[in-house]
């Protein structure tokens, strides 16, 4: 039995081929709003060649996004075709569908209708897509052989509280994989904060733009609910995640916690 045969998505309402599993929350508009001023909204036409971000403002970007993809699913070898893997946080689905292609029955949950609406009219019978919040949807305990958290971690505002809702989806000998982001450079010698020059700029970035990240505070340990601390990698580890590094420029620097006060 496929996902589409699942009751809890059988019995659930369906609008533009997206499940509702949770009702529209305000979340969904701010982090529409940032979306736009981050550039980061594409088109039906780009989104189908995704991650071939050529001609893109963000190409490098997108170039390092299909190399982790790729290392991403060399991590799933061990899982055989038909596994059943949920993307928290899909977004316009590219990643979902990538894995789909690649022999996973996929569900893909995110807040954000437009994009949901969008991955479907897109990629049109590959994953289930579902407007579903992790926390306030029944979805089925132990259904999930491997649950994907890709560039989404970060919008949950208790680390801890997310590792173990993920791990209640997961099936004996299942995986959790929390492919995120954080500065791959050294802690600086000084006690300044961290800002978004800390991070890897890209080579497109320009000398005013260099300029304005030494300006952007950020601690992108924090923006996870961790520290810098070793330690919580291992206490990450000890819950069953895997944690990848991700060179990514400064533009990612502007987050939203899931569930802030708005």
């Amino acid at each position: 039995m496929g996902l589409k045969d699942e009751p809890f998505l059988e019995q659930a309402p369906r609008a533009n081929g997206v499940y509702l599993l949770s009702d529209p929350t305000p979340f969904e508009a701010l982090f529409a709003r940032v979306r736009a001023a981050e550039m980061r909204i594409r088109t039906d036409a780009e989104l189908a060649l995704i991650p071939d971000g050529t001609g893109l403002w963000n190409a490098d970007e997108w170039r390092l996004r299909a190399r982790g993809a790729d290392r991403l699913l060399h991590a799933l070898r061990p899982f055989t075709s038909g596994a059943r893997l949920i993307e928290v946080g899909c977004g316009n689905g590219w990643l979902a569908n990538k894995l789909h292609n690649a022999g996973f029955d996929v569900l893909g949950i995110d807040t954000s209708t437009e994009e949901l609406e969008q991955a479907v009219r897109v990629f049109g019978d590959g994953p289930v897509f579902a407007r579903a919040d992790p926390f306030d949807v029944d979805l089925p305990a132990h259904g999930f052989d491997v649950v994907v958290f890709a560039a989404s971690f970060h919008h949950f505002m208790d680390a801890a509280r997310t590792i173990e809702r993920a791990k209640t989806f997961l099936r004996p000998g299942g995986r959790s994989i929390f492919w995120t982001r954080y500065s791959t450079r050294p802690r600086p010698k000084s006690k300044r904060p961290w800002n978004a020059a800390d991070f890897t700029i890209p080579t497109w970035a320009s000398p005013k733009w260099r300029s304005i990240a030494t300006r952007i505070p950020f601690d992108p340990f924090k923006s996870l609910g961790l520290t810098s601390d070793p330690r919580h990698r291992a206490w990450i580890a000890r819950c069953g995640a895997s944690v990848g590094k991700h060179r990514l420029s400064a533009t990612w620097c502007c987050t939203v916690n899931r569930h802030s006060p708005l």
